[in-house]
């Protein structure tokens, strides 16, 4: 359940319609049978009361709402409630045999128990130090979240690349939003100014294909030169062995191979990318850090792929760590 959707279920709209469910003067058959249903909620009554209290308290945003010192008091007490709910829950789930279901999983309620606790204090520290109001809805990250859901409405998956470009295009249009209506020019100063910066973006993603295009190029040639020689049982020895990243590359070897089962449809090709761990050599030990984690599911290749990867990462390293410098 999203929070949108939990906000909506424990609110004040709700525990008033149970409330009127179970004092419902019945007129006839199915007004009590109704009515039958909802005796014995007062519990859930108050627990849907509390938490929309909690969540009102959680999520100030404007002044209005803010907390004060004058209704510190009651809001603070209100949270106190509710950690001694969270805490009767847990403990009496824990004690339990059966293990019943709790309204929430238990990283949500621990969660929601640090939460309140974190409120409580930040709030006492701000009026200790002076302070006017305070706004708890600026201490969740929902303005994070909001962000990543701009993001992935205009990419559901994002790449690396995607991600800083809709980042620059989210923080453009808020520049742009702000030149627009926050100051005071006229049509043709926003038709300037939009029309600007739509050329440079043009002009840079166009500079952008053509070197990637190129870059792409380069490096096939590269890969292709070195893996056509290099394909081979044997590891070479290498000046500068990093066995981090050597184990590393052979636990993503078996990845790759478990994520695209069509590789190994193959019956001829499967022997030459896919091995049991027994088969690989005696003193090779790259394979370690798949050996602590498998338990049956993961994959071993053979000592040529992973000298191909190591290969290819060699190459692409190599190519980039002057930009880096």
């Amino acid at each position: 359940m999203s929070v949108r959707l939990a906000a909506s279920l424990f609110s004040k709209r709700n525990a008033i319609a149970i409330c009127e469910y179970r004092n419902l003067p019945a007129k006839n058959y199915q007004e009590e049978r109704i009515k039958d249903k909802f005796q014995g909620s007062e519990h859930t009554e108050y627990l849907t009361n509390l938490l929309n209290d909690v969540i009102d308290i959680m999520n100030a945003r404007f002044c209005k709402e803010g907390i004060t010192v004058l209704n510190w008091l009651p809001k603070k007490k209100k949270l106190e409630e509710m950690l001694v709910v969270l805490k009767r829950t847990e403990m009496i789930y824990l004690q339990s045999d059966n293990r019943e279901k709790m309204f929430a999983s238990t990283t949500t309620i621990r969660g929601w128990k640090t939460s309140i606790q974190s409120t409580i204090a930040i709030t006492e520290e701000l009026f200790s130090e002076n302070y006017g109001f305070v706004l708890t809805g600026k201490f969740n990250q929902d303005a994070l979240e909001r962000l990543f859901g701009i993001v992935r409405s205009v990419d559901s998956h994002p790449t690396v690349t995607s991600f800083l470009q809709i980042m620059r295009y989210v923080s453009l249009l808020a520049r742009l939003n702000t030149i627009v209506k926050g100051s005071s020019i006229d049509s043709s100063e926003q038709i300037v100014v939009l029309a600007t910066i739509s050329k440079c973006l043009k002009h840079k993603a166009k500079q952008s294909d053509i070197a990637a295009a190129d870059l792409k190029k380069y490096m096939e040639d590269i890969l292709l030169k070195e893996l056509t020689s290099r394909y081979v049982d044997s590891l070479p020895e290498r000046e500068k062995v990093d066995y981090i990243n050597d184990i590393a590359i052979y636990d993503v070897c078996g990845y790759m191979l478990k994520a695209r089962p069509s590789v190994t449809v193959c019956l001829d090709c499967k022997p030459s990318v896919q091995c049991d761990e027994l088969e690989l050599p005696p003193d090779f030990n790259f394979d370690y850090f798949t050996g602590l984690r498998t338990r049956g599911n993961l994959i071993f290749v053979t000592v040529n792929m992973f000298q191909t990867f190591r290969v290819v990462e060699s190459i692409i390293e190599s190519h980039f760590n002057p930009i880096g410098q």
